[in-house]
């Protein structure tokens, strides 16, 4: 495809304490050039002089890097909050100033094919209330229905985008959680099985009682409780380059360290209408990737008690 010399929808960058994966981040985005880009970071932790020194390294290859004509926009904290508080702190200061965009974290590559498609498709369902992200990720090897897009349950959420009527109505709090899950309807609604069904349940209950403090699963349940859904790409467009120790939650190497980024060859074709889950391709993403594996729960628990040695 042949890409535009300058990107219309506004990018927001979240980043922190990383040079090394922000300078890949900038160096992909030169290859487009938006016109309009937002740069947060989280403050220092507990005044950390290191992340003072890697914060300004950070800042400083925004200034080396984003040389074309633009406008650049930050928003710089001077405390730490922490991932799962600062992106939503991030997205909503983001949304306070536009009404759509893709969102980027700095370990998230994307392809350039990412930045037409979302661009085309934030505008095809602008008005839309059903859906309410577009994700780059694509986990599977099968590609589902003729379109280059299907609809998903599911979220993937390394690099998306979405509009701010979507955003409003993210929910922190997971307020309105018991009532969900009490209707049985709810449930049976959008997840098919049952093994779905008992999975999301347990998940859930943890996230409220802050067993887990994941953002993007207070999106995802912002999303099924508003009856909504995710646009899912046939082909990958996205690469996560943040696995590792310094990572929040990609520390442990992963099959998803070799994904490739693909590209669209013509124009974006579309699936036929009505907008529906393709529950073919969410029960095969449920079985692959969320699913917890027996092997996996066992090396997990044997590494929580070999680190409790």
């Amino acid at each position: 495809m042949n890409y535009p010399l300058h990107l219309d929808i506004p990018v927001l960058v979240i980043f922190f304490n990383r040079p090394s994966k922000l300078k890949e981040n900038l160096q992909q985005l030169s290859k487009v050039k938006p016109r309009n880009i937002y740069f947060t970071c989280d403050g220092p932790r507990n005044n950390s002089n290191q992340d003072l020194v890697l914060i300004r390294e950070c800042q400083d290859l925004i200034d080396n890097y984003v040389t074309w004509e633009c406008t650049v926009n930050t928003y710089y904290s001077n405390i730490n909050y922490g991932c799962d508080e600062w992106v939503p702190r991030s997205i909503t200061w983001f949304f306070s100033h536009v009404d759509r965009g893709i969102i980027l974290e700095d370990d998230c590559l994307v392809g350039e094919s990412f930045f037409i498609f979302s661009q085309e498709l934030l505008t095809l369902f602008q008005n839309n209330s059903k859906v309410m992200n577009i994700s780059a990720a694509n986990f599977q090897s099968v590609k589902f229905g003729d379109a280059d897009y299907y609809f998903s349950k599911y979220p993937a959420n390394w690099a998306w985008a979405t509009w701010k009527r979507a955003w409003d109505l993210y929910d922190s709090s997971v307020e309105g959680l018991d009532d969900f899950f009490k209707n049985t309807n709810n449930l049976s609604t959008i997840l098919k099985s049952s093994s779905e069904r008992k999975y999301w349940r347990r998940f859930f209950l943890g996230l409220k009682s802050g067993k887990y403090t994941f953002w993007d699963a207070k999106w995802l349940y912002s999303i099924w409780k508003n009856n909504a859904l995710s646009i899912s790409p046939n082909i990958n467009m996205v690469k996560n380059i943040g696995f590792g120790s310094d990572a929040t939650h990609t520390q442990n190497l992963s099959d998803d360290m070799n994904m490739r980024i693909s590209d669209l060859t013509s124009s974006i074709s579309h699936p036929i209408l009505p907008l529906e889950v393709n529950a073919d391709a969410d029960y095969l993403l449920f079985k692959n990737r969320y699913k917890p594996k027996l092997l996996a729960r066992i090396k997990f628990t044997l590494l929580r008690i070999w680190r409790a040695l």
